[in-house]
């Protein structure tokens, strides 16, 4: 059993850097590959009967959550206004399903130190793909900084996901292994991590997502913090992320308005401005997804259907031919979809996992470092669920379900103490 979880393990990390098979969105060949694995999987494990994970899980009343949030969408089939959109977002909802399921099963058969290990191994291939272009066209071309200033733009960093903000997110909720890893390590050890911190920065900082901006920042105070009224004082370590954060920032704003007198970080931070516009219209799409759940509270569209019925709101701000694919928030567009019961049900599996974990890391145990590592992760996805659409996006479940994975089967062994 034990090579049946590497073997899965290792194709469930590998997915995100697989041919995108010709398709417009890769998404499509993300989805396609999960299910593809999950499926060689369930017949494999067939007469293993792997839905005996579920009685083991069944008493956590997180998973109790989960449960009750996948029937509430596989009940929305019944009221969908249109019953093939809502199939195919169900196939991928429970593909994930399947993915907690084969990720809790395999667990135990596999050191968790060599999961997260990997996992964070792939941090490294994500920055890869995300500088590849950019290396490429200046092997033709000379570099200077000017002309990177002249071909530089966000997406350009958007690496194999196709948009920006899911890249920025993706790799940012991989950062908390590497911050669980250095605070463990000794001193003489972590400034072999200060290279590699000061590269992260300046991508996040490249990328310019502002949920990612938000959410890496709570999960660096969050985590100083613990250390700061920690017994284990790491004074050191927390030089190095200030050090390296400020370096990066540095380079970063050096790079960009190198040669431009004119312009300035300040300049830049001061036109920021909180409007529907800078938003990408978002206010304008809660404002739409809230009409729609108080004009439907009970029964909402049907899973996947907002897609849909976001149009006749849309239409008179851009045209008839361009609507919205999203809320930008998945707790609305759930509630548009399975009714006010449906985003709740969702929104209380984040407040649960938060309230756990919190609990957990204020009794400054051994273990409390590895919780601070899974609220971490959560933090950047909440963050994301409730600015964009993670829910939607093959690379961001596969995090999902692994770190949510992580936390059941460590609050159950935590349960049984």
């Amino acid at each position: 059993m034990k090579y049946l979880a590497a073997l899965y393990f290792f194709c469930l990390l590998c997915i995100p850097y697989f041919p995108r098979l010709d398709s417009i969105d890769i998404i499509g060949a993300h989805w396609f590959y999960l299910s593809a694995l999950n499926l060689v999987y369930f017949l494999v494990l067939f007469n293993k009967n792997p839905f005996q994970t579920i009685a083991t899980y069944k008493d956590l009343p997180v998973f109790f959550l989960y449960l009750l949030f996948l029937f509430l969408v596989f009940i929305s089939l019944f009221y969908s206004n249109n019953l093939n959109v809502s199939l195919v977002d169900l196939a991928r909802i429970f593909s994930i399903f399947l993915t907690v399921i084969y990720t809790l099963l395999f667990l135990p058969y596999v050191k968790l130190q060599y999961l997260l290990i990997t996992f964070l191994s792939t941090l490294i291939i994500d920055l890869f793909f995300i500088y590849y272009y950019v290396v490429e066209y200046f092997t033709v071309n000379t570099f200077s900084i000017v002309s990177f200033q002249s071909i530089y733009t966000e997406s350009l960093f958007r690496g194999f996901s196709g948009n920006k903000n899911i890249m920025a997110a993706f790799i940012c909720m991989k950062f908390p292994i590497s911050l669980y890893y250095f605070f463990k390590s000794k001193s003489h050890i972590s400034i072999l991590y200060f290279p590699f911190f000061i590269l992260f920065f300046i991508t996040i900082f490249l990328l310019n997502s502002r949920a990612t901006f938000l959410s890496l920042s709570a999960v660096l105070f969050l985590t100083l913090l613990y250390y700061f009224f920690d017994s284990r004082k790491k004074l050191f370590h927390t030089f190095l992320i200030i050090a390296s954060l400020s370096l990066s920032f540095y380079i970063f704003t050096f790079i960009l308005f190198y040669n431009s007198p004119d312009v300035s970080i300040v300049s830049e931070v001061n036109s920021i401005q909180l409007n529907a516009k800078s938003s990408n219209h978002r206010f304008l799409l809660w404002d739409n997804a809230l009409n729609y759940i108080f004009e439907n509270p009970f029964f909402g569209s049907g899973i996947g259907n907002w897609k849909i019925e976001s149009a006749p709101y849309w239409k008179t701000e851009l045209s008839d031919f361009i609507v919205p694919y999203h809320a930008h928030n998945d707790f609305l567009e759930l509630s548009t979809e399975l009714g006010v019961l449906g985003g709740l049900v969702y929104f209380s599996i984040f407040i649960f996992i938060f309230y756990v974990s919190i609990k957990s890391i204020l009794k400054f145990d051994l273990k409390s470092s590895y919780n601070l590592l899974i609220l971490s992760f959560f933090i950047i996805y909440f963050v994301d669920a409730f600015l964009n659409f993670p829910l939607e996006r093959t690379i961001i479940q596969l995090n999902f379900a692994l770190f949510f994975s992580l936390f059941l089967f460590n609050h159950r062994f935590q349960a049984n103490e």
